[in-house]
Formats: C-alpha cells, structure tokens, sequence
C-alpha cells in the first residue's frame, strides 16, 4: 500500500460519505495526526456512479442508494464490489507490513456504511475496529463473522 512505512504502526482508511472526495476528511489528519505521529491515514475516493434516489445523477459514491431517507437492509448495487475494494486496501496493508488487527475501517454517511459491512465481514484476521459516524446497515448477503471487532457507531446532532 502506498505511503506504507517503518513509522507508522496503525492505519485508518476514512471513507467519504456520498458526493464527498476523500480529501474532504484529510482535515482529521491534520488535526488529529500529531497526537498519533506512528498512525497512518488513507482517504480513498469512490468512483462516480448514478444514484437513484437522486435521479440518476452520477455522484462519486461507493454504492447506488436507492430512496432519501434511506431504507435499512435491502441491498445495494455497487456495495459487494465496494466490499470488496476495502478487502482488498486490507490485503495490500498486510503485505506493506501492517497487519489486519492495527487497520480501523472509518467514515462517514455511506462511507460509514462502507466501513461497517467491510469491516464485519473481512476474510481472515480482522480489523481492529471501525467507526461509523451516520451510517447504516445495508444489506449485503456476506456472513457478518468479525464479531469480535470493536464498533463505535454514532448517529444523530
């Protein structure tokens, strides 16, 4: 994984919520990043596709949404490749070194979403943690087996 190095020893892949660019978040970096100079951050960004509950228009996100407000549970198109594309962030961290239990999967809206389904059902050793800040349970028909990764989930004003 690029930027991979002997200095740092966590990682937090933040992914952006729905319309958002990665770099919107890099904010926590800077704000947080001295408090944690060995913690390591990515700020993917999802690639645009047409979001049906916005009339088809075509918005970087990492799976389509259906309706506004969104529904729990039915499935998503986009969520299983978006799954695994953090998979896979997860296997390039581990051959760059990093293993599995020092990676928290984060983000916000539907990248909170993201992180949470990711996170629950990434194979082999598990994240650390993950934190959703807005996010939902989305369907997905992958077996939820980490059960023993922390989750901080946050919803509300």
């Amino acid at each position: 994984m690029p930027g991979m190095s002997q200095d740092h020893d966590a990682l937090i892949i933040w992914f952006h919520g729905l319309g958002e660019e990665g770099d919107h978040w890099r904010h926590l970096q800077l704000e947080l990043g001295p408090r944690f100079p060995r913690l390591r951050w990515i700020f993917p960004d999802a690639p645009k596709r047409m979001i049906s509950g916005k009339g088809c228009e075509k918005f970087q996100s990492w799976f389509d949404v259906r309706s506004f407000p969104v529904s729990l549970g039915p499935t998503c198109t986009g969520l299983e490749e978006s799954i695994d594309s953090v998979h896979a962030m997860i296997r390039d961290a581990k051959l760059g070194g990093m293993l599995p239990a020092r990676v928290i999967l984060a983000g916000f809206s539907e990248g909170a979403t993201l992180a949470l389904l990711a996170g629950l059902t990434a194979p082999g050793e598990a994240p650390a943690g993950i934190f959703s800040a807005c996010g939902w349970k989305a369907g997905s028909n992958r077996w939820l087996g980490n059960k023993r990764t922390s989750i901080l989930m946050c919803h509300g004003s």
